[in-house]
């Protein structure tokens, strides 16, 4: 799921190593 967090929410950075920390977030 690496690179799609990037147009999570309002979170538009493509960082690979917060992969797991943004999917709880949203």
């Amino acid at each position: 799921m690496h690179g799609m967090q990037e147009v999570r929410g309002s979170i538009p950075r493509t960082s690979t190593k917060f992969d797991d920390s943004i999917d709880p977030i949203v």
